[in-house]
């Protein structure tokens, strides 16, 4: 759930959060301890989704169990509808039960858990849920020092934690990036993508359009060049009706959503309808981004990914800067189409023209790891250090 500081709402469920943390820890000083692995993040999605079904996947070799926890009572009855077991961080006998669990795995802030992280023994992990271009320092993971392990995808982020961050060494764990699993292991299959969300199965091409959002530029816009929706949608008609190709709009999740259909052959698909970005990714022959991590999850797929060359709104520099742009860079709504056109006309010319810089981008944001079983990694280290383990 993400948080809204001015919703009063909010403020209330994070008190009563606290207040349950509080007594599920006395809780923990008197029960037995359950086998069980917590996961805490806006959604079930991305890295969290894949220690989920990487536990859920292996019920029956293992006793470890696993629950998401939130405090969004709409998203939890969302999940329990679909059969995923959920607590409710407002409800006080499962926050015992969280209490009771042996570990704790977070993708963002831990929130009001971070009471078990200072005043108890609860081993946390963090599976940080994008590779960022957008710069951090040490103030901005201050929360994460205490935490057990963090699993980073390569060695370079494992080197950022240390110089940059100011982690320990022995805290981090390469492990790869477990929501990029299915796209290297090839487990979503186009056709059946489009079925499922109701596209049309056409020849022309799909364009993933997929901005980042404003960050530390309150009143930047997050459509290429500062467009308003409705140019943007003029642009990009022009673009479909000429060429038959599909565009799929997809904001950050802390964009505002938008509707959910556009004229033509334009759809809006935002995270709230459309959790799983993975799949949107992989139904995608072309992305259009500029500054957001979501590029490097589509590197797996090696396909030709545009950039738009826009002021990077970050006041702390990068983490992985604009030197690891791996394709056409684009710096007017001319250029956006005309380059949209050749890359679809001719993808696997795009792709030659690109092709050492997409192999040298990889080998530095995940340096071997790029290799399917991320989520089993995670899971390993998970046992290791917490369930009866030594670290």
């Amino acid at each position: 759930m993400k948080i809204d500081k001015r919703r009063p709402k909010h403020w209330l469920l994070l008190i009563v959060f606290g207040v349950n943390c509080v007594i599920g820890m006395m809780a923990r000083c008197i029960l037995a301890r359950k086998s069980r692995v917590v996961l805490y993040g806006h959604k079930l999605h991305g890295n969290l989704l894949s220690v989920f079904e990487e536990i859920e996947g292996n019920r029956r070799n293992s006793d470890l169990s696993v629950v998401y926890l939130t405090m969004d009572p709409a998203y939890r009855e969302e999940l329990r509808r679909s059969g995923i077991n959920a607590f409710a961080a407002y409800n006080v006998l499962e926050m015992i039960a969280v209490c009771r669990s042996v570990a704790i795995v977070t993708d963002h802030g831990p929130h009001a858990l971070l009471l078990l992280l200072k005043f108890t023994d609860m081993p946390f992990f963090d599976v940080w849920h994008g590779i960022p271009f957008k710069g951090f320092d040490k103030q901005d993971f201050k929360y994460l020092q205490n935490y057990r392990k963090l699993f980073v995808a390569s060695p370079s982020m494992k080197r950022m934690y240390e110089e940059k961050f100011g982690f320990r060494e022995r805290q981090i764990v390469v492990t790869g990036y477990g929501r990029t699993d299915k796209l290297v292991n090839g487990g979503f299959t186009k056709n059946e993508l489009m079925d499922k969300y109701g596209l049309a199965p056409e020849s022309g091409k799909t364009v993933l359009l997929a901005p980042t959002w404003h960050h530390d530029r309150q009143t930047r816009r997050v459509m290429p060049f500062g467009w308003e929706v409705d140019e943007v949608m003029e642009k990009l008609t022009e673009f479909t009706d000429k060429t038959g190709h599909l565009i799929i709009v997809r904001l950050h999740l802390n964009s505002p959503s938008g509707s959910s259909h556009g004229p033509g052959r334009i759809r809006f698909m935002s995270s709230d309808d459309y959790p799983i970005a993975e799949e949107i990714l992989a139904l995608s022959d072309v992305l259009v981004s500029d500054w957001s991590s979501i590029i490097f999850d589509f590197l797996l797929l090696r396909r030709p990914t545009v950039f738009v060359d826009s002021e990077p709104p970050f006041n702390k520099g990068f983490s992985y800067g604009p030197e690891n742009r791996f394709g056409p860079l684009v710096r007017t709504p001319a250029q956006l189409i005309s380059t949209l056109e050749r890359v679809c006309d001719d993808p696997v010319k795009s792709l030659h023209e690109h092709e050492q810089k997409m192999e040298a981008v990889m080998q530095e944001v995940y340096g071997g790891f790029a290799d399917g079983k991320a989520g089993k990694r995670y899971v390993e280290n998970i046992k290791k250090y917490s369930v009866g383990g030594s670290g």
